[in-house]
């Protein structure tokens, strides 16, 4: 089965609409985040990335 890719809208819209200057700056920095994938000049990430990292937040939300 292969991978649905989001473009970065759709990342952003899952993750609640976040900016795009957040998305980078968790791109950077935040452990478990999604990392783009280019395709020629398309960046796009794996849902499969995307889902795995839902997953971490809230098991560590659900930790504190």
């Amino acid at each position: 089965m292969t991978d649905r890719l989001l473009n970065s809208k759709e990342l952003r819209l899952i993750l609640g609409g976040m900016a795009p200057s957040t998305m980078y700056r968790h791109i950077a920095s935040e452990p478990g985040f999604p990392q783009p994938i280019k395709i020629g000049h398309l960046t796009r990430f794996r849902d499969s990335d995307l889902q795995n990292y839902i997953e971490l937040s809230a098991e560590i939300a659900g930790s504190k």
